[in-house]
C-alpha cells in the first residue's frame, strides 16, 4: 500500500487506503464522521492521559491495539470515549492503574488481556459488551458487573486466579450473583466461579443446566463435583487446572462436555483407557495407537482433551451413526488425512476426505495434508466452519464459489503456504481471526465488498477479482 507523507508544523498527516491519520505528539488518530479516533499511541510515557478531543473533534473510540505491548502503568481515559476496540491494551503487564468514565459502553475483545499488574477495575454504569478474554489472565481480585451490562464474552475473565468476589447490580436484566459466583439472571447457567473460593466438594444448584466455558478455570480447592438431574452442558475448558478434583458425578441428561473440561484435574489423569467416555455416549479423549479412531456404538458427542506421542500416529476419523456433534479442538488435535463417516449418519457426510454436515453446506473440516495444493469449494457450501482450514500445509489456493455467506473464526488461520483466496461478494460475514497466522495469504476480492473491507482493516493484501 503506498503512503503519501505530508510534514507540516507540529502535525503530519498520513493518507492511506482506509483514510488520513494525524500523527500529533504522542498519538495518531483518524478522523471520521463520529469524532476522532485513537489510533496509535507512539510515546514513552509511563503514565498517559488520552486527549478528549483532537483538531475540535471529540475523542468517541480507542482503535484495535492502539497501545498494546506498551509500558505504560497508568492511562487516563477521557470522557466521551464510548468503546476500546479490540486488543487496545493487550499485554501492557506493568499498567496497573486505569481511570474508565461513564461514557464507555463496549470493552472489546482481550482490551486488557494479560495485564498481570491490573489488580481492581471500575466500570461506569454505561458499559453494556464485556467482549471475549477482556480481562483474561489479570490479577484482579474483584470484579462488580453493573446494571446497564447486558453481555459478557466467553473467557472474559478466565485466568483472573487472585479472584475472590464477583457481585452484580440487583438492577442488571441478564445477570445476577450468588455467593460470590456469577449466573445468568435465570440461574439456569454459571457463567464464572472466582478461583480463590473455597468450593471443596461442591454441588451445583439444582435450577442450573448448563456451565459455561472457563466458568471454574483454575478453582483448585474443588475435589469433588456433583451435578443436578436435569443438567445437559459442561463448556470449554470449564474445569481446566482444577488440580484437586478427583470426583464427579455425571448425571444421565448430561448431553456436551467441550473440549479440555477436565484437563488437569486428577479424575482426567485417573482415565487410562483407550477411549475415556463418560455415561456411555460421550467420548473425552482417545488414548490409544492404531491410525484409525473408530468411534464406538453409541457415542452421540466427541470432544477433545489430551494427545499422546502414540495418537500422534492417527490419520483417519471413522464416525458411526449415532454421532452428533464434534468439536473442532477434535478434529484439530490430531493430523486426520481422512474422514469417513457412516452413511446413516443424520448430521455428518464425508466426500473426497472432507468432513461436511449431512447436506453438504457446511464445510467442517479438511485434512491438514489434503492432496492438491489447489481447492475449489464445491457449489452448495454455505459455511466454511470454525477452523475448518487451519494449520493445512499443502493448499496453496482456496476458490469459494458463489453460495458461500459465512467465513467463521479461525477457518483458514495458520495456513503456512496458503497464498491465495477468492472470496465472492456474496459472503456477507467474516468472523473474528478468520485469517490468522496466515502471513503469505492474499484476498482476492472487491474492492467494496465485505471481504475487501475485512482484508483492508486487518492489513491483509488485497487483489481485484477476476
Amino acid at each position: 500500500m503506498k503512503k503519501l507523507f505530508l510534514f507540516l508544523p507540529v502535525l503530519l498527516i498520513i493518507v492511506t487506503a482506509s483514510g488520513c491519520q494525524f500523527s500529533q505528539s504522542e498519538f495518531t488518530f483518524r478522523l471520521t464522521d463520529s469524532g476522532a479516533e485513537l489510533v496509535k499511541y507512539t510515546g514513552h510515557s509511563l503514565n498517559v492521559s488520552i486527549p478528549s478531543t483532537f483538531q475540535e473533534k471529540p475523542v468517541y473510540r480507542i482503535g484495535k491495539e492502539a497501545f498494546a505491548y506498551s509500558q505504560i502503568e497508568s492511562v487516563e481515559i477521557p470522557s466521551g470515549v464510548s468503546e476500546i476496540g479490540d486488543r487496545v491494551f493487550y499485554w501492557c503487564q506493568s499498567l496497573k492503574n486505569v481511570n474508565l468514565q461513564n461514557d464507555l459502553a463496549v470493552i472489546g475483545r482481550q482490551a486488557f488481556f494479560a495485564n498481570t499488574s491490573l489488580t481492581k477495575i471500575q466500570l461506569g454504569d454505561k458499559v453494556q459488551e464485556i467482549q471475549q478474554e477482556a480481562f483474561a489472565y489479570t490479577n484482579l481480585s474483584e470484579i462488580s458487573i453493573p446494571a446497564s451490562v447486558r453481555w459478557i464474552g466467553v473467557g472474559a475473565f478466565t485466568g483472573t486466579n487472585n479472584l475472590e468476589f464477583i457481585t452484580v447490580a440487583q438492577e442488571n436484566t441478564k445477570y445476577m450473583s450468588k455467593e460470590q459466583i456469577l449466573y445468568n439472571k435465570e440461574q439456569t447457567e454459571i457463567i464464572l466461579a472466582p478461583s480463590k473460593k473455597d468450593l471443596s466438594c461442591y454441588t451445583i444448584p439444582t435450577s442450573v443446566k448448563e456451565i459455561a466455558d472457563f466458568a471454574f478455570n483454575d478453582c483448585s480447592s474443588l475435589s469433588e463435583l456433583h451435578l443436578p438431574p436435569g443438567f445437559t452442558r459442561i463448556g470449554q475448558s470449564a474445569f481446566f487446572n482444577c488440580s484437586a478434583l478427583n470426583k464427579i458425578d455425571f448425571p444421565d441428561s448430561l448431553e456436551f462436555i467441550g473440549d479440555n473440561a477436565f484437563q488437569g484435574t486428577k479424575w482426567m489423569s485417573s482415565q487410562q483407557q483407550e477411549y475415556v467416555i463418560v455415561n456411555g455416549k460421550l467420548l473425552l479423549a482417545y488414548r490409544g495407537n492404531a491410525a484409525v479412531i473408530k468411534v464406538p456404538k453409541g457415542i452421540v458427542s466427541v470432544s477433545y482433551h489430551d494427545v499422546t506421542e502414540e495418537t500422534e500416529k492417527v490419520r483417519i476419523l471413522n464416525l458411526s451413526s449415532e454421532v452428533q456433534s464434534i468439536t473442532p479442538g477434535f478434529l484439530k488435535a490430531y493430523n486426520f488425512d481422512y474422514f469417513l463417516v457412516d452413511s446413516s449418519n443424520s448430521y455428518y457426510s464425508s466426500e473426497n476426505t472432507i468432513l461436511y454436515n449431512k447436506d453438504k453446506t457446511v464445510l467442517i473440516c479438511c485434512p491438514i495434508r489434503y492432496n492438491d495444493s489447489n481447492f475449489t469449494i464445491k457449489e452448495g457450501v454455505e459455511t466454511i466452519n470454525d477452523y475448518a482450514f487451519s494449520r493445512c500445509i499443502t493448499i496453496k489456493s482456496v476458490i469459494l464459489p458463489k453460495s458461500v455467506k459465512e467465513i467463521r473464526t479461525g477457518a483458514f488461520s495458520s495456513c503456512t503456504v496458503l497464498e491465495k483466496l477468492v472470496i465472492p461478494s456474496e459472503v456477507t460475514d467474516i468472523q473474528t481471526d478468520a485469517f490468522i497466522g496466515s502471513k503469505r495469504l492474499t484476498i482476492y476480492a472487491e474492492e467494496r465488498s465485505v471481504a475487501g473491507e475485512y482484508a483492508r482493516n486487518h492489513g491483509i493484501p488485497i487483489k481485484q477479482s477476476d
